[in-house]
């Protein structure tokens, strides 16, 4: 008897002397217009696991685990089983080296992962390893963790899945600390989640759990990728990044998904995205969400005008009226699990993607990567100087409308310094930070809304031009546009486009009524889910008497909810968010 069924034989032994784990699954991917996005997974070992599972999505199953994914016919099923070695594999997004996305063949997909070893992994991805023959369960996710993969242990098992929503139970507890996060910036800081008992996979690298005891080892990716910080950028060297870029794009083409489409707006990243694409030979189709009602838009003008020139196909969408934009946003956020409450125009770019398989090509962060930090004076005075600013900005004050409870700013700052410790450093850990931080921003924008038969493609993230961007002295950034120095020496036709903003000048406009009107649509929807009586009791233990009194007066004052729209909205996102969704595991009665 060789080793492999030596071990295979012990397990099969070890699980008969256990007892068995029987579940339920409620699939979260029918609960929206997308059909949900991603995939769901549980990993049980020495135990035979039974899970009976309702609802759409693709399953496949061992004796140790169980998976189920998002799929629409001819697109994939992003959830697979290695016949000869019983090992699952479930794969969310793309690989470039070799090329390889969600939709590729089983035996690719197993065969790439079931022995992946290599830390430096380049792609936008989410993906589950079950073994059986080690005994074991690896997460990884992609270098800066764009891609989202979520964990819980409990009772022995693991549970994972691309949204934290896919693993409640129902008896959940809401995390303090990360919910004065999620107010006061938008997302939540750390590998924690809305959720106690509820992480994020570590960025990049592999988390790994062994054993019945579910020991833990984790990798971390390869730090090269967060560069030096320390270079220079002569024009030899923007020559240089400029080919990786080129690279970027060539290698997201060479996956052949799909002819590739993007989304364009007025400002410069998306337009390096379109010289790229343009200098390989495509031409693709654009599209743009009309944000301002109330006069020109500057993103929808531009990019109409950019692609009117060049004659490319455009399309443009304005945000839809109050009522329709409250139900996108209550869908959007039971996509997103509580993580963001921004991109509320998400959906309406969903709508204009069309219904075959596309490729999509997305300019996400571009900016965070080469230009300085908004707002920012002071940074760059020494790396323990720039980690401690940057901890205290993520960490506000609660503020009057928040309990006593939770002012927890400094469990923020620390969760913050934790999170950012492997570049502590690196003179350019501010805008490591930045970038890691903009991460959560960016969840609803990329991997939870797209529907399953799509592929979005991030050229910005390829590694080997992040890595050399992110070489450069980030104080070379504070005295120039790096982003239209490329443009204008690379792309001049795209750089000569009116209106190409800069950072700091894509501030936001003050609210017009038709948004304040979306906002308190929202909100309204949001609440007449649930009973009065029950909002109350859950808003009094996260917010003071002022804030409760506010939340009161929008029942009384329809002008009250258009005024106080940016402080109410992120409350009634986050701490009504838990009460609203449905748990999409339960076990059997006893």
């Amino acid at each position: 008897m060789n080793a492999a069924s030596m071990s295979d034989l012990k397990i099969e032994t070890d699980y008969r002397e256990q007892p068995s784990v029987t579940l339920h699954l409620d699939s979260p991917f029918a609960d929206t217009e997308w059909n949900g996005r991603g995939f769901v997974g549980i990993w049980c070992p020495r135990r035979r696991l039974s899970v009976n599972s309702s609802g759409p999505g693709t399953a496949r199953a061992n004796h140790h685990g169980f998976l189920l994914a998002a799929s629409e016919p001819g697109t994939g099923e992003r959830v697979h089983i290695d016949t000869a070695s019983d090992t699952l594999v479930a794969f969310d997004g793309y690989v470039v080296d070799p090329p390889m996305h969600h939709a590729a063949s089983a035996h690719e997909i197993t065969t790439y992962w079931r022995d992946r070893r290599n830390a430096r992994i380049n792609g936008n991805f989410a993906a589950a390893i079950i073994d059986p023959r080690r005994e074991t369960l690896t997460l990884r996710t992609d270098a800066f963790g764009l891609t989202p993969l979520y964990y819980r242990v409990t009772d022995g098992m693991v549970l994972f899945g691309t949204s934290p929503d896919y693993l409640l139970f129902g008896d959940e507890t809401v995390d303090p600390v990360s919910l004065l996060s999620l107010l006061n910036n938008g997302f939540i800081v750390g590998d924690e989640t809305l959720y106690e008992g509820i992480r994020r996979s570590p960025l990049g690298g592999a988390l790994t759990f062994s054993g019945p005891d579910l020991q833990t080892t984790s990798e971390r990716f390869d730090l090269d990728v967060a560069g030096s910080g320390d270079g220079p950028l002569t024009d030899r060297d923007m020559d240089r990044i400029q080919e990786l870029f080129r690279q970027a794009v060539d290698r997201c083409l060479a996956l052949r998904y799909s002819e590739p489409l993007m989304t364009l707006s007025a400002g410069l990243d998306s337009r390096r995205i379109l010289g790229a694409l343009l200098a390989s030979g495509e031409r693709p189709a654009t599209l743009t969400v009309r944000m301002n009602t109330d006069g020109d838009d500057l993103d929808a003008t531009i990019a109409g005008h950019i692609a009117a020139t060049l004659d490319l196909p455009h399309t443009a969408a304005d945000l839809p009226d109050p009522h329709a934009y409250a139900r996108d946003s209550a869908l959007r956020q039971r996509l997103v699990g509580g993580e963001t409450s921004m991109h509320d125009w998400s959906p309406t770019l969903q709508r204009l993607y069309p219904d075959q398989p596309a490729m999509i090509f997305e300019g996400f962060l571009g900016d965070t990567l080469q230009e300085p930090l908004p707002h920012w004076d002071d940074v760059y005075e020494s790396p323990i100087a720039d980690m401690d600013r940057y901890a205290a900005k993520l960490a506000s004050p609660g503020g009057p409308m928040l309990s006593a409870a939770m002012q927890r700013s400094a469990d923020v700052a620390e969760r913050a310094r934790a999170q950012f410790a492997s570049y502590a450093d690196r003179p350019h850990v501010s805008d490591l930070a930045e970038l890691v931080s903009d991460m959560r921003r960016g969840i609803a924008l990329g991997s939870q809304f797209v529907r399953p038969h799509h592929l979005q493609l991030r050229p910005f993230f390829d590694l080997d031009f992040m890595q050399a961007i992110l070489d450069v002295d980030p104080r070379i950034k504070m005295k120039t546009s790096i982003r239209k120095a490329f443009m204008e020496r690379f792309h001049p036709r795209l750089a000569e486009f009116a209106g190409s903003p800069d950072y700091a000048d894509r501030k936001p406009a003050a609210p017009s009524r038709l948004q304040r009107d979306r906002q308190q649509a929202y909100m309204t929807l949001v609440a007449r889910d649930l009973p009065v009586s029950r909002q109350r009791e859950r808003l009094a233990e996260v917010l003071s008497p002022r804030g409760l009194a506010l939340c009161a007066l929008t029942r009384l004052a329809p002008g009250a909810t258009q005024r106080w729209y940016w402080a109410l909205r992120p409350i009634f996102d986050a701490v009504l968010h838990a009460e609203r969704t449905r748990p999409a595991w339960s076990r059997p009665p006893a």
